[in-house]
């Protein structure tokens, strides 16, 4: 019992870990020299957050707020497609760039679509699902 509960514990320090070093690895690979295929610059970032979420879920029942971005997942698949691109031509239209604007672009695309994508959710997928339901049994 005490292995699992000691193996446990590392899994979270270690999920947490990963965590916090995914942006810093975003931000260091996209500081690099050249030009360095898109799946290294945000491959490896996207990798490590998701190796994070893998030691984490687990510990993360404990934040049981956090199911609302499990629940707006398919709207942020359907919205990103559109507003990713789109802001990231008006982010360089401005002449916002180098490492520290893009890392600064990158973190601003993924807060504002994780919001976007909540409020699609709770707006247009709740009430949809809702009403399919009551009208087709």
């Amino acid at each position: 019992m005490a292995h699992r509960s000691s193996r446990s514990r590392l899994e979270e320090i270690v999920g947490f870990a990963a965590l916090l070093a995914s942006p810093a690895l975003l931000f260091w690979v996209t500081s690099l020299p050249g030009d360095l295929p898109r799946g290294v610059v945000h491959g490896l970032p996207a990798a490590l957050l998701v190796w994070a979420a893998l030691c984490l879920e687990r510990h993360l029942k404990r934040f049981a707020r956090l199911k609302i971005l499990g629940d707006s997942s398919y709207s942020l698949y359907l919205l990103h497609v559109l507003s990713m691109p789109a802001l990231g031509m008006a982010w360089k239209h401005f002449g916002f760039g180098g490492a520290a604007g893009n890392a600064t672009l990158m973190l601003l695309l993924f807060a504002g679509s994780v919001a976007s994508s909540i409020v699609l959710y709770l707006w247009v997928e709740v009430p949809l699902t809702r009403a399919l339901r009551r009208h087709l049994g």
